[in-house]
């Protein structure tokens, strides 16, 4: 991962390789299913999202959050897991936020558009992040020795804005458009 943080522009040229790809290795019929693809995708969006993904997990070009990033995603799974022990102390796992997730669940988004659903999920995404950091006072401690990084805070940042969900919410509209021959926002 550290090599991706010291070369931002692998995305920009992973897309335009795509874009240009020449296909020597497969027939041209394989070569013009790829080409058409990838000139219907909208690689820049991709690309943005992924540099923005990277940016937070890297925090610099020598990669000096990288590892705080693989130790919090440790611990996350850690907590998920101990969310289904009922005896499990309220600070090491998710069951205090069991309310606020099962809203977001039942949550019916079947008349809204793509953008009302990323405002949803945004809010939502704002809402559990205050919650888990701030509803119990009692669990600051192990909070701050877990996760208060300057990769947590800059990676909860970037995935909770409105910036960063609209280019996600772009990006899957374009997939849908690809694979099904045409966006239908009913799908979210």
């Amino acid at each position: 991962m550290n090599m991706v943080c010291r070369c931002p522009q692998m995305f920009t040229m992973a897309q335009k390789c795509a874009l240009k790809w020449d296909g020597d290795f497969a027939d041209q019929e394989t070569q013009e299913l790829v080409q058409e693809t990838a000139s219907e995708l909208q690689l820049s969006v991709i690309s943005k999202l992924l540099q923005e993904v990277m940016g937070a997990v890297c925090g610099s070009r020598d990669g000096q959050c990288v590892q705080d990033f693989l130790d919090a995603s440790v611990e996350t799974g850690h907590m998920f897991d101990r969310s289904f022990d009922p005896e499990s102390e309220k600070c090491t796992s998710y069951r205090r936020l069991s309310d606020k997730i099962m809203a977001m669940t039942i949550n019916d988004s079947e008349d809204k558009t793509a953008e009302q659903i990323a405002d949803d999920y945004t809010d939502f995404v704002l809402d559990v992040m205050k919650s888990f950091w701030c509803d119990a006072p009692d669990c600051a401690d192990h909070m701050a020795d877990t996760f208060y990084e300057l990769l947590s805070s800059r990676f909860c940042i970037t995935f909770s804005t409105r910036s960063f969900m609209s280019k996600l919410v772009k990006w899957i509209e374009n997939m849908i458009e690809v694979i099904d021959g045409g966006a239908d926002e009913s799908v979210f």
